[in-house]
């Protein structure tokens, strides 16, 4: 069998702020009107196919669902450059720096070399591990102008699942895995704020092992310091971390004992055990790629725990 859905939305006359139509000095309070406009597209699809061979029983039903969405319009201030507006972006895209590399001998002349000019000013003292962003205007400087739309929202694009059961005589066995794909989160507090905005905070492990220092120059992180930690800091794709991933979320295997012998008095005796969350395949290591990316008021989520059941099930 199969199940195959598509969808489109236009949803219009969203309630979005005006601030961008007040003039600068005015005494006259923001508030909101329906100028917003999102377009949303995407499918689903769901394969099922079961058989039955002598005792041997399988299903094995896939799916796949795919959901994109584009802001068409909102009220936005006049933008200097292409790249700044969120319009014609998803909703909740991110927007950051784009990240050349981390300041080390030689880091001059590559940059030159690439793009053709010379480096910016990244307004910071650069020492040896700071984070060295791209000029995307050409002004010579690094500045909240220089940002740009950088990766997928933290919403998955594609979804996937896999159901595989099977049953021979007294034996059966069952499977879920699950899968995202097209999806980045921004790392923020824990991850971002080395010590805590007050510097009285643990380290996390995770951010020491692949921050940058003499040792570590292929560090994924720009170097731990007090110093220029806003500029390393700020939002780019150096914190925007690929959280595709793949997960066996349960699994379980049992035996069914129809009218046995010596406990006649039972129609059946099942022994079973389970598991979830038994394997998870992605390239983020720092948390569960489904936990956020580290806000405060969000919560940060625990690690996510592997469980195994064992049980009997008995029926008269």
């Amino acid at each position: 069998s199969a199940t195959v859905d598509f969808f489109w939305e236009d949803r219009k006359d969203i309630l979005v702020p005006n601030s961008a139509t007040l003039p600068a000095v005015t005494s006259i309070p923001a508030g909101y009107v329906n100028k917003g406009r999102v377009k949303n597209h995407g499918y689903e699809i769901q394969l099922k196919w079961q058989d039955k061979k002598g005792d041997f029983f399988y299903s094995i039903s896939p799916s796949v669902t795919f959901a994109r969405n584009k802001i068409v319009e909102r009220l936005e201030v006049e933008p200097l450059y292409p790249w700044l507006p969120t319009t014609g972006h998803g909703v909740g895209q991110p927007f950051g720096y784009e990240f050349f590399e981390f300041y080390n001998e030689g880091t001059e002349e590559r940059y030159k070399a690439k793009y053709g000019a010379d480096m910016p000013d990244q307004k910071i003292n650069l020492k040896y591990g700071d984070a060295v962003f791209v000029d995307l205007n050409g002004d010579g400087e690094i500045d909240k102008n220089d940002t740009r739309a950088i990766g997928y929202t933290d919403t998955p694009e594609l979804n996937y699942s896999l159901n595989l059961y099977f049953k021979y005589k007294g034996f059966d066995f069952s499977m879920l895995w699950i899968a995202a794909d097209h999806v980045n989160r921004f790392l923020s507090t824990y991850y971002r704020d080395q010590f805590g905005s007050t510097n009285n905070s643990a380290l996390v492990q995770w951010v020491a092992d692949n921050s940058w220092t003499v040792d570590n120059q292929d560090a994924i992180l720009p170097r731990i310091s007090f110093d220029n930690r806003t500029h390393n800091n700020a939002d780019s794709q150096i914190w925007l971390v690929n959280t595709a991933y793949g997960r066996l979320k349960n699994m379980e295997i049992g035996y069914t004992f129809y009218k046995p012998k010596r406990l006649s008095f039972f129609n059946s005796i099942r022994l079973y055990a389970t598991g979830q969350n038994l394997l998870t395949f992605t390239s983020f290591k720092g948390n569960d790629p489904e936990a956020e990316g580290g806000h405060y008021e969000r919560g940060v989520r625990y690690p996510l725990t592997r469980v195994y059941n064992f049980g009997v099930k008995v029926n008269f």
